[in-house]
């Protein structure tokens, strides 16, 4: 009964943004395809060979499992609700009580939901990360426009915003914008990379869409390499993914990033009192500190934004998410820092007109920190490139070529190409002054 009701659900919600489709965000496709299923499967493969062997561009709608633990969530003790809740983060004592319960809440899964968008013959394969309120309809311009350039793209919403399902709290309702993963266990662990929030459920995501990726190069019976593409929060994820492979160059061939949120002006937690909110022992919501005009000014993309029941932006999340989100944050700086990610090239591009990033500072992070070899391309461009018209199709022929580099790890000769596209006028909103390659 409750697969029923879901499935009633997530068809009211394809209906009604269906009625409400907009030019920068994506309306929904009419059908999901689990491809957790052998007939699900099967159905997949005949659809991109129809879709490959016709042109045709437009994405499909697929749907997988990913798990998460419910340790702190459902406490089926005499201790409940929210004096369960403070036991269970309150360190050492909620690690002993989760484990008295955990016998009682087997991890659950739920389902996450994802555009395929297929091209013939693929090149490349791209696995699309997507920002702290975007999901991947946000993105489907540019993922269009790759498919046509032989560029297969998964774009996948992480649990809790888009299209995916939520965690379920104590009441059985779903919480968007939460994780369930993240207790104060943590903070005593000391882990060597310094995550003291557990991110492990954001990394559960892209796992499971990297191999359902995987499964799709295999259907289309394709060895091109794929890549990792992340936009602002996206970056975190990515980045602390890549990180944590011990040859990460088996899994990708390099790293996009637009706008990547290592160094954040706007959507950061700063103050004490907000530092505070975020380790408070009880489950909360807060406000993402972040304004629709923060991310263009497009006025037909704000008005889509504003449309919630097309954009899905998502515009608050629990302490807890935050908290995950912390230990997120710390393993994708430990990943830069490191050694283990030198072998995978990596091609950061900025908006040079970016309000929620420090965009000189994000250069030199990536200039100064990163080890493996680096390219960081400059557009005139807000923070959202794919809702400026200009910026968006120089970025998808500025991936394209990257992606159909023979020599990827050969930056210094990209820089030199694309400087002469911008000289020449081919790529003009690309800044040929800040093309630059590093290490």
């Amino acid at each position: 009964m409750k697969s029923i009701n879901n499935f009633i659900i997530l068809s009211a919600a394809v209906l009604a943004l269906n009625l409400h489709a907009g030019d920068y965000i994506l309306q929904t496709p009419g059908s999901v395809i689990d491809m957790d299923s052998d007939d699900g499967r099967s159905e997949l493969a005949e659809l991109i060979s129809e879709k490959t062997s016709s042109g045709d561009t437009s994405p499909i709608l697929v749907e997988y499992k990913a798990k998460y633990s419910v340790e702190n969530l459902q406490i089926q003790l005499p201790i409940v609700g929210d004096i369960g809740r403070l036991v269970a983060h309150i360190p050492i004592i909620g690690g002993i009580f989760g484990g008295l319960v955990r016998d009682f809440n087997p991890p659950r899964t739920l389902t996450l939901r994802a555009l395929l968008f297929p091209a013939a013959n693929p090149k490349g394969f791209l696995l699309g990360v997507h920002g702290l309120q975007s999901n991947a309809r946000w993105y489907y311009k540019s993922a269009e426009d790759l498919a046509k350039k032989g560029v297969t793209s998964l774009f996948f919403d992480r649990r809790g915003s888009g299209l995916s399902d939520s965690v379920l709290g104590l009441d059985g309702k779903p919480m968007p914008g939460h994780v369930s993963n993240s207790n104060f266990d943590n903070l005593l662990e000391f882990p060597k990379d310094g995550a003291m929030g557990d991110p492990s459920e954001f990394l559960e995501d892209i796992n499971d869409s990297y191999q359902h990726l995987y499964l799709v190069r295999d259907m289309q019976g394709s060895t091109s390499p794929i890549h990792l593409y992340a936009n602002c929060f996206g970056a975190r994820v990515a980045f602390a993914y890549a990180g944590s492979w011990n040859n990460p160059e088996q899994a990708f061939a390099s790293i996009i990033t637009t706008s990547p949120g290592t160094n954040m002006k706007k959507g950061e937690i700063t103050t004490l009192g907000g530092k505070l909110d975020v380790i408070n022992p009880f489950e909360h919501y807060m406000k993402i500190d972040l304004q629709d005009t923060d991310f263009t000014s497009n006025s037909k993309a704000l008005a889509e934004m504003g449309d919630d029941s097309l954009s899905i932006s998502l515009r608050a999340v629990t302490n807890r998410f935050l908290l995950s989100a912390g230990g997120l944050t710390q393993k994708m700086m430990a990943a830069i820092k490191s050694d283990t990610l030198s072998t995978i090239p990596t091609l950061v591009v900025i908006p040079s007109r970016d309000q929620i990033i420090y965009t000189d500072a994000t250069e030199q992070t990536f200039a100064n920190s990163y080890k493996g070899k680096t390219l960081v391309a400059w557009m005139n461009s807000e923070h959202m490139i794919e809702f400026d018209d200009n910026a968006q199709k120089d970025f998808v022929e500025l991936v394209s070529q990257w992606i159909n580099q023979e020599n990827v790890s050969d930056t210094a000769s990209f820089a030199t190409q694309l400087q002469t596209q911008v000289q020449n006028g081919s790529l003009p909103t690309v800044l040929g002054d800040k093309i630059k390659s590093y290490h």
